[in-house]
């Protein structure tokens, strides 16, 4: 049985309380209009915030090491 999308109210709100907050509104957005459920879409946004996290410390670790 598949799973009904949230209602739009209810992803106006989650957007809007990320405006709030002053903080993941890029997650919050992401969430309201992916066409993955909630935890699919948490664990791509993890794995992308931390794959990204690892790229912004190798990066100036490499050019450091280049010198």
């Amino acid at each position: 049985m598949s799973e009904s999308p949230p209602p739009k109210a209810v992803m106006i709100v989650f957007a809007l309380g990320s405006f709030q907050y002053g903080s993941g509104i890029i997650s919050s957005l992401l969430l309201a209009l992916s066409p993955l459920n909630a935890v699919e879409s948490m664990t791509v946004m993890m794995l992308a915030g931390t794959a990204l996290s690892a790229l912004m410390v190798w990066l100036p670790s490499r050019s450091r090491n280049a010198r």
